[in-house]
């Protein structure tokens, strides 16, 4: 059994084929194929079932995956601990954003390793609230950015953030101070895809009410030309707002909703320096940007 065998495990199964996982790992899909045979060979059982649609984890793949993404955690963990003892810094950390992260962030957090830890290498991948807390849970990342709560994830808080209403500059709303969570629960909504979604539903819940969503969209400039078209409006973050373009309007609610944003840490990871020095990077990067990081990492 070797490290890479269990990588090509885990790539194969995260990415839902050979194909997908030969890209992410920069091989031929030959030698993913190759790979994973020879794991099955040495377990003596069939891990991964293959057919036209991608691959799927048997009985017996379900039972080790998480052991293969240790092995690989620990087979990381033991190549920075070595470069430590050599003098070098840096590592690798697998870090999941959000899209509203990415967009108002992330550029910052680049910058500052670039500058403070040029030798730590982050491995980006975006994706909705809910796909990165699964990819937590089963340590396909490091670290992810997350909104609270979170059951059985380490967090570390980073921003409290207020939804607002977004709306054509004509509509009704706009002349209201805000909008009563009983008047939203009456329009016709364009939501982000696993974004806010959960916060809202749990506010109208609270009056009885539950939302009207008409679409849901993973671009948030498509979701913004949806609003200006008056086809729907939408409930976004306040962070996600700081520059509309005319004839848009955006309207707090009444009462507030706020969402919290958090760092989940993968199970994994929690132990890491590497991923101990990201997080503070991006702690710093926060504040430094006018948000309240109130925990020490």
């Amino acid at each position: 059994m070797k490290i890479t065998h269990c990588r090509a495990l885990v790539a194969a199964f995260d990415c839902g084929s050979f194909t997908e996982a030969a890209r992410r790992l920069g091989i031929t899909q030959s030698a993913v194929s190759h790979a994973v045979a020879a794991l099955e060979a040495d377990l003596d059982c069939v891990l991964l079932e293959r057919d036209r649609t991608g691959v799927r984890l048997t009985q017996a793949g379900s039972a080790i995956i998480n052991h293969a993404r240790a092995i690989l955690a620990h087979a990381d963990e033991m190549r920075r601990n070595t470069g430590r003892i050599h003098g070098e810094a840096g590592g690798v950390v697998r870090f999941a954003t959000s899209q509203s992260f990415s967009q108002h962030l992330l550029p910052s957090v680049v910058s500052y390793l670039r500058t403070d830890q040029p030798t730590l290498s982050v491995e980006l991948r975006e994706g909705t609230d809910q796909q990165i807390a699964r990819w937590l849970r089963i340590h396909a990342v490091d670290v992810g950015v997350v909104t609270l709560p979170k059951a059985g994830i380490a967090t570390v808080s980073l921003w409290r953030d207020e939804l607002q209403v977004l709306l054509p500059a004509a509509h009704r709303l706009t002349r209201t101070g805000a909008v009563d969570l009983r008047e939203l629960a009456e329009e016709s909504l364009v939501l982000p895809v696993g974004g806010v979604e959960p916060s809202i539903r749990a506010a109208l819940q609270l009056v009885g009410a539950e939302p009207a969503v008409a679409y849901r969209m993973q671009d948030i400039n498509g979701l913004v030309a949806m609003v200006a078209e008056g086809l729907a409006i939408a409930v976004l973050p306040a962070r996600a707002l700081r520059s509309l373009p005319g004839g848009i309007r955006a309207v707090p609610l009444n009462p507030t909703v706020n969402r919290q944003v958090a760092l989940g840490i993968s199970g994994t990871s929690c132990e890491s320096r590497t991923t101990r020095s990201f997080v503070r990077a991006v702690l710093r990067v926060a504040n430094q940007n006018g948000t309240q990081s109130p925990v020490a990492v």
